[in-house]
Formats: C-alpha cells, structure tokens, sequence
C-alpha cells in the first residue's frame, strides 16, 4: 500500500485516560487526498449502540467526530468508529476466557461500520477456540516483538482497514 499522499500530525498533550472532551489528550490527525481527516487516540471512551460507554485501547475515529465531541461534551459514536483495538497484557495462567467473553460482548455493542480487534500477548487455546467460532470479531494472539510474524500479520489487518478506509467514497471529500 502507497501511503506517500499521506499526512500524520501528533498533537502531544497530558493524557488523560477516559472521556475525549476532558481537557487535554493526546492524539495523532491522520490525512489522505481527497478523505475526510482522521484522529488516533489511545484510551478513550466510545459510546456502543446502547449507550454504555466502552473504552478503546487504540481508537481510530474521523476528525469531525472528534471535534464535535470534544465541543460539546459527549462521547463519540461507535458509527463513527473506523478501527478500535482491546489490548491485553497477561501472564498465560491469568488469561483466562472471561475476557474473550468480553470482547465478544463488545463486538455487540458495536456498530458494524467498526472494525474491532482483540490483541493479547499469550496463547490460550480455550479463548482462541471460542474466537474462532464467533465469526464477528477479529483476534490475533501472541502480538509481541520476538514474534515477528503474529505482528506483521496485525500490522497488515490494520493496513487492510486503512486500505478499505481509503477505496470507500462514504469517507470522500
């Protein structure tokens, strides 16, 4: 995938893990040609289809989005959500299936426009098989630097998201 028409501004500031409009945050505006500008945040809470607040590890959300939340006090949509990402970091005998339960919960909650990712450190062979057979989220296991080939294999989900996000005309300018 070319990125060279791409433009990526981190805007630092204190992190403040939770709601986007409490103050200063941190966050990274994303540009292509001819798409609607989009922001990275890490932590952030996104409203779900039924209102509850769910947070996101990693949030990839249109600016518009952003700014309106940000003015006026709210919680993004999870219709506006174009990738959230769960993250777990988890010794093998405290990764336990009650948080692939979870995923799954919020997978749910979670407009179909979102792609949602579950991402942990560790193999479970009971998470995994309960992932595998719902078909409605997507999972990568083992993500950790000596394992190059389980990164390189979410780095290209990821690529795939931001291809698909750019081929689509609903983004257009």
């Amino acid at each position: 995938m070319n990125l060279s028409n791409t433009t990526l501004l981190c805007v630092w500031a204190l992190f403040d893990t939770g709601q986007i409009f409490n103050g200063l945050y941190t966050h990274a505006e994303i540009t292509f040609q001819r798409k609607r500008p989009l922001e990275a945040h890490v932590g952030v809470r996104v409203s779900g289809i039924s209102k509850v607040l769910h947070e996101c590890d990693i949030l990839i959300l249109e600016k518009s989005e952003a700014e309106f939340c940000r003015n006026n006090g709210v919680s993004p949509q999870s219709s506006k959500v174009i990738l959230a990402v769960e993250c777990k970091y988890y010794s093998p005998r405290n990764f336990g299936i009650e948080l692939a339960r979870e995923f799954l919960g919020l997978t749910n909650d979670f407009s179909s426009n979102c792609k949602y990712y579950f991402v942990y450190n560790t193999i479970s062979s009971s998470v995994e098989e309960l992932l595998a057979h719902h078909k409605n989220g997507r999972w990568f296991r083992y993500v950790v630097p000596s394992q190059v080939n389980d990164v390189d294999l979410l780095k290209s989900e990821f690529k795939n998201a931001i291809k698909n996000f750019i081929a689509s005309k609903k983004y257009s300018i």
